[in-house]
């Protein structure tokens, strides 16, 4: 399974890709959305962990290009969300429910937390 590892914190990135890396996943990583849409133009993945607020493209509008790709209904999309200075968790990720991500994760979480989600995140 590939999957592409979206967050603007280095160390958020590090971690979850250690993690899955250790599990036998194949990742690869994007410090900002405007890189998560290069990847995705130019490779398929079968999984997004995406963060929601990022600078120079957010998690709304990374979603909202893989709909103008027509790849929003063949990839799982979890998102993630610590929340930030303007905007809380819960409610970034209940914006992200109400675009269709198949999952949440709240930050901080657990590897057992992640790995449930990936292998439970249904294709659309």
């Amino acid at each position: 399974m590939k999957i592409l590892i979206v967050d603007d914190d280095e160390q958020v990135r590090r971690f979850v890709s250690r993690a899955l890396v250790a599990e036998g996943f194949d990742c690869e990583t994007a410090a900002n959305g405007r890189h998560a849409i290069e990847h995705i133009r130019k490779d398929d993945y079968d999984v997004v962990l995406l963060d929601v607020l990022m600078p120079e493209a957010d998690g709304v509008q990374v979603l909202n290009e893989m709909r103008n790709l027509s790849l929003s209904d063949s990839l799982r999309v979890i998102a993630m969300s610590g929340g930030g200075e303007t905007l809380p968790g819960w409610y970034a990720g209940n914006l992200m429910e109400m675009l269709g991500v198949q999952a949440v994760l709240y930050k901080p979480f657990s590897v057992d937390e992640l790995l449930k989600q990936i292998r439970a995140a249904p294709i659309q």
